[in-house]
């Protein structure tokens, strides 16, 4: 995860719960890191891939939040379906 909303760690310990899933967050500009690498390989300069992409932080889900938010979404799945006739 990279840009504005990881700054906040209440955005990213729901996204984290919602995904159900760890979130690898990096400072910086990860965009101009991208390029670095991509040039690197493409013209085999030797560079550490996984200490340029190191995160500086992981967000790990919170089991209990993370089922209420599955539950919630198979809820709305199924109204969905139910709404387009497909029962599920």
């Amino acid at each position: 995860m990279c840009g504005g909303g990881t700054r906040s760690p209440a955005w990213m310990r729901l996204l984290a719960d919602v995904l159900g899933r760890p979130l690898r967050v990096v400072e910086g500009e990860v965009g101009a890191r991208g390029a670095v690498l991509a040039a690197a390989e493409r013209y085999g300069v030797p560079l550490d891939a996984a200490d340029w992409t190191r995160p500086t932080e992981i967000v790990e889900p919170d089991p209990g939040r993370a089922a209420t938010y599955a539950k919630g979404y198979e809820d709305h799945l199924a109204r969905l379906a139910r709404a387009r006739g497909r029962e599920r």
